[in-house]
């Protein structure tokens, strides 16, 4: 029994360790969104047409490649900078699986049984695959929660989320009376939001 034990610290500990730098990248990353952009630049960017922003919101992995643990965070915050709930469910989804590092990862992966130099065919159709089918279940997902959004509005949401919504309502207010900050109060306010998101997760 004692090795059952220690057996489950040992796991424990390497998932903790392992997830611990994502997480970190993740809350980092939240902060930076938090201090530095402002919501109008946010809603600017969201098409109109909520099949595009969801479809969009399934490649915010390329510009921020998460695991599933650090993406919550950054999910929450875009969610308070006003980005539609669906567009963010898509990029939680789909985020740690269209990235970069994923698709080099799973090239690799795949690339091992092939033989001979260059490039892989077998591994580029896996990592077609992989992209693919993941875009679509996230993209799909993404249209129920749409219409289910549309017809519940935010009792689907948690009591946190509600709150981060009628922030984001608040917030172009504010972007209009931002008074000027300085670097260090800049980073200051950063470094808190981090800390506070990675208490949070």
């Amino acid at each position: 029994m004692q090795l059952d034990y220690e057996q489950l610290i040992l796991v424990f500990t390497s998932i903790i360790w392992e997830a611990m730098p994502f997480i970190v990248l993740g809350v980092v990353i939240a902060g930076l969104l938090e201090e530095l952009v402002p919501q109008s630049y946010i809603t600017r960017l969201i098409p109109r047409s909520r099949l595009l922003a969801i479809a969009l919101g399934g490649f915010l992995g390329i510009l921020f490649p998460m695991c599933e643990c650090g993406i919550i965070v950054v999910m929450r915050r875009l969610l308070r900078k006003g980005v539609p709930l669906s567009v963010c469910v898509c990029y939680m989804l789909g985020g740690p699986i269209i990235n970069v590092v994923v698709m080099l990862s799973t090239y690799m992966a795949f690339s091992q049984t092939a033989t001979g130099g260059g490039l892989s065919k077998f591994a580029l159709e896996m990592v077609g695959l992989r992209m693919g089918l993941g875009f679509l279940i996230a993209f799909n997902t993404s249209l129920i929660v749409e219409w289910q959004y549309r017809k519940h509005g935010n009792k689907l949401l948690a009591p946190q989320a509600i709150q981060d919504t009628a922030i984001a309502e608040d917030n172009d207010e504010k972007d209009e009376e931002r008074i000027p900050r300085s670097p260090w109060q800049r980073l200051g306010n950063i470094a808190e939001t981090a800390l506070h998101d990675f208490v949070d997760v």
